[in-house]
């Protein structure tokens, strides 16, 4: 769902914007009021807080997305690495 066009987001950020300062007990009856009135808008809000959850799921268990790790695979990490391992001893 990430890969929204520039389009999709300026359409669907204001619903995100909106939900998500909603406790999360009362979202399902917002979305389904949203869905009452555009369902494909509401599944892409759906979508978004779904992959929210999954990525905070990730984080709680430990796990850092590829895509998320500073320097992952590249030589100047291990010498970062280093560096912060020499100023904590």
């Amino acid at each position: 769902m990430s890969g929204l066009t520039p389009e999709q987001w300026q359409e669907v950020s204001p619903y995100l914007d909106e939900v998500l300062e909603i406790v999360s007990e009362q979202r399902a009856a917002w979305l389904l009021s949203l869905s009452q009135k555009n369902a494909r808008l509401a599944a892409m809000v759906q979508a978004l807080l779904d992959e929210q959850q999954q990525f905070k799921a990730r984080r709680v268990l430990g796990e850092i997305p590829a895509a998320c790790r500073c320097g992952a695979g590249r030589p100047e990490s291990g010498l970062l690495r280093a560096v912060i391992t020499n100023r904590s001893r």
